[in-house]
């Protein structure tokens, strides 16, 4: 998934006109590159980054590279984060706060994906 794809997701989300409507385009996907970075390395840290390791994370340099997480992070969680960034760059602060909560829980959810305790319930006789 690309950068714009990404971006006209998150502002699909938010009821907002596509990025290609508006007449301030050049500076929308500006600030919409900053937000969509900010998005990335904050996922990135949380899902792909590992500790000991070295650090793999490179900022887009434009909008319409591929952001390198795993698909269900960019599918399930960074559009709401997205949108959450957008919103209180707009000053919408309906938006922002619904898309911050939803955010956080995907995020926070999706840590624990794949993680599945190995135990058996105790019968008692």
């Amino acid at each position: 998934m690309t950068g714009m794809e990404l971006f006209d997701q998150a502002m699909e989300m938010l009821g907002y006109a596509n990025a290609e409507e508006i007449s301030g385009k050049s500076d929308l996907i500006k600030k919409g590159l900053t937000l969509l970075n900010r998005v990335y390395a904050e996922l990135h840290y949380a899902f792909v980054s590992k500790p000991g390791e070295e650090d793999t994370f490179r900022p887009l340099a434009n909008i319409s590279q591929e952001i390198c997480l795993p698909d269900y992070v960019l599918q399930d969680v960074a559009p709401y984060g997205l949108a959450m960034y957008l919103a209180q760059s707009e000053s919408d602060a309906d938006n922002q706060s619904l898309y911050a909560t939803i955010y956080n829980q995907k995020k926070t959810r999706g840590k624990s994906v794949g993680r599945v305790a190995d135990r058996l319930p105790h019968i008692w006789g």
